[in-house]
């Protein structure tokens, strides 16, 4: 029999367990009607009462209206924010003291949608005065969209009408609050509930971020933005190795420069004697920007770069400090050149989706042995050549390019940090600030990340191919036995130039919960590192980020790992060397107790972090303790496979006792 999904409480954590355009090899997801994970919104006590006008083609746009909002919510698997558990708990209970509980409970398929016409149609009765005005709010706001995609991407240039562009955010605004207030005068006790709370809720934190931004643009001064180009063919464990940035300055609603620069240039004027994570203490002598991509939470790697940016003279003597930063890897920009066609930076080199990132690097190689002064201006003539051809977008290449930034921002390939707490929280709230997730004393479950480095091996990354293998065995006791097996293999040849073809040096990180206990280990390296100078007697500092070294643990059984404690979390790291053409492979089999033991109905999940800009192939298997199944696929065991991992995969499943 073919398993359904049941349409109408599907959260964020269910929707992540299939990547998007993807077919699970295993059966179809059933979720729970009674997940505990419940979307909804403490509605306001206070009404306002509004006498739009109206006449009798607002009937008809009302009904279809209500259609819409039934289909849409209840049919649809909306890709929203998830909303963390404690807080769902707090707001459903709050919902049950209003006496609509039963709403969360029912099927949300098309069929019962016309069973609710009834209170469809009440709903429509009591609301005929609110609805009309609540309509023509959206209208105002498409209208506004549609004006500020129009002047994308001059919006992004110093050709940019600062006025238009306030004009139009603020109107957005205004009629944001507009609809909360349409929302406050809605009697929607009796049809779809949950999701007019839920609406609301992301109307909230909307209209929020844009008092808080545009009070923020409104100020007269000069605001720098970093862009950081994460180079994915030699990975950091925040995404890539951080050879250029983009100095972006903004100031009164308008976009005053963007310098493309080497990061080199700010790092030789950084006077700070700071010492560098072990793992690089081979290759540097001081920790400067361009190693400070060095955590896996992108707000913590953007806090350390800026730090070190700030405080070198480069920008010390201007007193130009970064408001936040904004990390892109190599994968938006060829898909942006997939719609826009390819860029010619002379007679003998042209840039396609295909060749960006081998030419570029190549180009910049070559400048380097030519020894040329700024090596790396075709990156400054990749853009300036960018913005003057998207100046000719049709609508459809604007239409795709918007689609391509949501899309990488649901890949992890576009990453976003900023100092004001309001806007970060709110791109937190979308998972948009590449934030580890959190794990509770009380979690039961498991958590998986997985973080590469390539320090000293050249640009070999982008010839890895990834196989990760991650099985789990849940007891009746709580106890999960993990076996966790990391395949790399390196496709380069020698055809490819010197840069690609050097052993690929891989220090691994992986971030699991607390308490665990290593039970095997095969493959890995004991890899010896020295720092080149003493940093005692030159004085250097210990950067406070970095205190979680100091609680290093090995094991003389296995040399090969050392285990931290970071967090909420462990970290096990090791090494592995992948020559070309060649495998590597670590397994480790460990173990940790749950919190609580198996019992019916008691929900088990699964969080894996994708590292930014990385990819591989995932081959998941979690098997029930003996006498449960999984109520998803009644089967003892499931399976999850691969090949495009989201930004946070999250599964979640239900143990049932066999009777």
């Amino acid at each position: 029999m073919k398993n359904k999904f049941t349409k109408k409480n599907i959260s964020k954590k269910i929707l992540d367990i299939f990547a998007p355009g993807k077919i699970p090899i295993n059966e179809k997801i059933k979720t729970d009607l009674n997940s505990d994970f419940i979307k909804s919104y403490k509605p306001e006590k206070e009404k306002i009462n509004l006498n739009p006008n109206h006449n009798f083609k607002w009937l008809i746009l009302i009904l279809l209206f209500i259609i819409f909002l039934g289909i849409i919510f209840s049919n649809t698997k909306l890709s929203l924010p998830k909303i963390y558990l404690k807080e769902e708990e707090k707001e459903f209970n709050a919902l049950k003291n209003l006496g609509i509980e039963n709403n969360f409970n029912q099927n949300g398929d098309f069929k019962n949608l016309f069973q609710k016409f009834p209170s469809l149609f009440s709903f429509l009765a009591k609301n005929f005065l609110t609805i009309p005005g609540f309509l023509q709010e959206f209208y105002k706001i498409t209208n506004e969209v549609n004006n500020l995609k129009n002047s994308f991407p001059q919006i992004l240039s110093s050709e940019n009408n600062p006025v238009e562009t306030r004009n139009s955010v603020v109107n957005i605004y205004n009629s944001l609050l507009s609809l909360d207030n349409y929302l406050n005068a809605l009697n929607i006790k009796d049809v779809l509930p949950s999701d007019l709370f839920l609406f609301k809720t992301y109307l909230n934190r909307f209209s929020n971020f844009l008092k808080s931004f545009i009070s923020w643009m409104d100020e007269d001064k000069n605001y720098h933005l970093l862009v950081m180009f994460l180079n994915n063919s030699e990975m950091r464990p925040g995404g890539g190795f951080l050879g250029s940035y983009a100095d972006v300055n903004l100031k009164n609603w308008k976009i005053e420069s963007i310098k493309i620069l080497d990061i080199n240039e700010p790092d030789k004027e950084l006077n700070l004697k700071v010492i560098p994570p072990k793992p690089l203490w081979g290759i540097l002598k001081s920790w400067k920007s361009a190693d400070a991509n060095w955590f896996f939470d992108f707000a913590s790697s953007s806090e350390k770069v800026i730090y070190f940016l700030e405080n070198s003279d480069f920008y010390k003597k201007d007193n130009v400090n970064f408001e936040g930063a904004i990390a892109i890897t190599p994968k938006f920009l060829s898909d942006v050149l997939e719609i826009v066609g390819s860029i010619e930076i002379n007679k003998n080199l042209s840039l396609n989706s295909e060749n960006f990132l081998y030419e570029i690097q190549k180009n910049i190689e070559e400048q380097r042995q030519n020894k040329e002064n700024n090596p790396k201006n075709i990156l400054s003539l990749f853009w300036e050549k960018l913005l003057e051809k998207n100046k000719n977008l049709t609508e459809e290449q604007k239409n795709a390019i918007l689609n391509a930034i949501f899309s990488n921002l649901e890949s992890k390939d576009i990453v976003l940090y900023f100092k004001n707490k309001e806007f970060q929280s709110f791109f937190e709230n979308f998972d948009f600030a590449g934030r580890q997730q959190n794990l509770t004393p009380d979690f039961f479950g498991d958590y998986l990340a997985i973080a590469d480095a390539n320090p000293g091996s050249g640009k070999s990354d982008i010839f890895i191919k990834r196989n990760i293998n991650f099985k789990i065995q849940i007891s009746n006791e709580g106890i999960l036995r993990n076996t966790l097996e990391i395949e790399r293999k390196n496709t380069a040849s020698e055809k490819d130039f010197w840069w690609y073809k050097r052993p690929n040096i891989d220090y691994i990180q992986i971030f699991t919960p607390k308490n665990i206990e290593v039970l095997d280990v095969s493959g890995g390296e004991n890899k010896k590192i020295y720092p080149k100078i003493n940093y005692s007697k030159e004085n250097y500092i210990k950067d406070p980020y970095l205190e979680y070294e100091n609680t290093e643990k090995t094991n003389p059984i296995f040399p090969q790992i050392k285990i931290y404690d970071f967090n909420d979390k462990n970290i096990i790291s090791s090494w592995l060397t992948t020559p070309i053409q060649n495998k590597s492979l670590l397994k480790i089999e460990y173990s940790r107790k749950l919190p609580d033991i198996p019992s019916d109905s008691k929900k088990f999940y699964l969080i894996i972090d994708k590292q930014i800009g990385s990819s591989g192939n995932y081959n998941i298997e979690i098997e029930a303790p003996p006498g449960f199944v999984f109520r998803e696929n009644n089967l003892t065991f499931f399976e999850y496979k691969t090949n495009d991992l989201p930004k946070k995969l999250i599964i979640e499943l239900t143990l049932v006792k066999v009777i």
